[in-house]
């Protein structure tokens, strides 16, 4: 696997301007309270994306890796925090499928905290090591459990659509491993866990997210 260097973390997702004022934030709020307060069980702007995503993306090459136009994300991120309910990312409005996965990216690389936190960042850390595979998989089980249930649900609901993503490879140019490194810095705070280096080698972050893809179906089959 390459050695993946990142100096400047804040670079992997543009700031998007908006002027708008809402009683609403989907963006940038603390999960667990987006959904208590709204009696969600996975975010709203998460569902919508994904879903639009899965109806016409399954098969675009690079999808996730291209990036979508800043204007575009800003206006999806605004109509998601005016109505969310009356979002329309269909292709008629939104014909570059690549500023729906944007903004996928700019909701979760928003979250005070990462998905996954970073208690468990560390022990995903020390489970992906192991080289026995049942060994391996328990950790890691054990480890995801210990997640806040709202960042449980929602990093399940989002893995398992990376997954299905993966299953196209042959025709989207995006496996397990380029998903992984596309998203890994989008679901685990590097800078948090080593705050001190200048640089920051990602490779074993690369390497979670990847396992995580790979064997989402028998590391997600347990309630939370």
């Amino acid at each position: 696997m390459s050695r993946k260097i990142y100096s400047k973390i804040e670079k992997i997702q543009p700031e998007v301007p908006g002027n708008l004022i809402s009683s609403r934030s989907n963006f940038g709020t603390e999960l667990t309270t987006l959904l208590s307060t709204y009696d969600m069980k996975i975010p709203f702007v998460v569902t919508k994306c994904v879903a639009e995503i899965e109806a016409r993306g399954l098969t675009v090459p690079c999808i996730y890796r291209i990036p979508g136009h800043v204007e575009q994300i800003n206006a999806i991120r605004d109509a998601f925090e005016i109505d969310e309910d009356k979002t329309d990312l269909s292709h008629r409005r939104y014909p570059d499928i690549h500023a729906i996965s944007g903004t996928l990216k700019l909701f979760l690389i928003k979250l005070p905290t990462r998905l996954i936190t970073s208690n468990v960042h560390s022990l995903l850390i020390d489970a992906i090591q192991q080289k026995n595979l049942e060994i391996k998989v328990s950790l890691i089980k054990q480890a995801l459990l210990s997640l806040p249930k709202a960042h449980y649900d929602t990093l399940k609901y989002v893995i398992e659509h990376l997954h299905r993503i993966s299953l196209y490879a042959s025709i989207n140019k995006m496996d397990a491993h380029c998903l992984a490194v596309t998203f890994s810095l989008y679901l685990l705070n590097v800078a948090e866990i080593h705050p001190s280096l200048p640089t920051l080698d990602i490779t074993k972050e690369i390497e979670v997210t990847k396992t995580l893809i790979e064997l989402c179906q028998c590391l997600f089959n347990c309630n939370k």
